[in-house]
């Protein structure tokens, strides 16, 4: 991977953090509680930032010296802000279990158009693989949205997908670890 496609790619995992942590906020708000100090006004324009690289990538030199210090400054806020998503409480609640899944499903399926974007700028095999996971992607985030309109309309959720829900907030939960992994690896991406 040379030192442009290594950039991208770190691009693409900072996108889908910032995207997590703007998800998650907003999900908070739809089904009644309170977002925690997620500072989304800053979210919004690292997010804004992180598309106009995208928009705008150069394939041959990588990032300018300012795009990659606005792809630093997003990802010490992603750092900052990502544990507030993550403290989980022994019997958590509905809402917090929605935030926090479906927060993880939308970055996942981010990350995925991401990376059939890199394939695009860098390598066509890329694209189409991870073109070929667009519909399992699809569908989970249509079942969350699903999850968060039947919860904002303070319908209840059938059993099976109480356990669905359950079972992504789980996952979440067990792969909180590497979290800290990957903005190292972003921070090494953005370097190169």
């Amino acid at each position: 991977m040379n030192a442009a496609e290594a950039q991208f790619n770190g691009v693409v995992l900072l996108y889908g953090y910032l995207q997590r942590l703007f998800v998650y906020g907003k999900i908070k708000s739809l089904v009644g509680t309170k977002p925690e100090e997620l500072k989304l006004e800053r979210l919004s324009s690292h997010l804004d930032a992180a598309s106009a690289v995208f928009g705008n990538f150069d394939r041959q030199n990588g990032l300018t010296k300012i795009q990659k210090q606005q792809m630093l400054d997003a990802l010490q806020t992603a750092e900052e802000l990502m544990p507030l998503t993550l403290n989980a409480p022994k019997e958590p609640q509905l809402e917090d279990q929605l935030a926090v899944a479906g927060a993880a499903l939308y970055a996942e399926e981010y990350i995925n158009n991401g990376l059939m974007h890199f394939g695009k700028l860098f390598n066509p095999q890329v694209e189409d693989r991870f073109r070929q996971h667009i519909p399992y992607f699809q569908n989970r985030v249509n079942s969350i949205n699903y999850f968060v309109e039947k919860v904002e309309n303070q319908k209840s959720l059938a059993f099976n997908e109480t356990k669905q829900l359950t079972s992504w907030y789980e996952d979440v939960l067990e792969n909180a670890a590497h979290i800290s992994d990957d903005f190292q690896q972003i921070h090494q991406y953005l370097d190169a």
